[in-house]
């Protein structure tokens, strides 16, 4: 929890203030040292959903010329891009390296 007297960039400010600036005091002077240190550490969860996405982007770049235009025009009329709807699909529709998903 940040603790600010003053200006938020005062000489009395110190700590971390909403998760995004961290204020240090080194040598008599405040500053602000940017985002705190997130730990590197992953859980088993996210480790795994790391994976799928690899497994996913690997498919995607491997598509054929027909299949990237049928992903093309279907990205088109959901209105995003087609590496988001790829995306969108392969977790909606359960897919894996064994079954890629298909355009809807």
């Amino acid at each position: 929890m940040v603790r600010i007297v003053g200006p938020l960039f005062s000489i009395a400010a110190s700590g971390t203030y909403r998760g995004c600036i961290l204020f240090k005091t080194r040598q008599g002077s405040t500053f602000a040292a940017g985002p705190p240190a997130v730990p590197a550490s992953r859980s088993a969860l996210q480790r795994a959903h790391a994976a799928a996405v690899g497994v996913m982007a690997s498919f995607y770049t491997s598509l054929s010329v027909a299949d990237r235009a049928a992903w093309d025009l279907s990205a088109g009329a959901a209105g995003i891009p087609t590496y988001r709807h790829y995306w969108r699909e392969w977790f909606a529709q359960g897919s894996s390296s064994s079954s890629p998903p298909s355009p809807p």
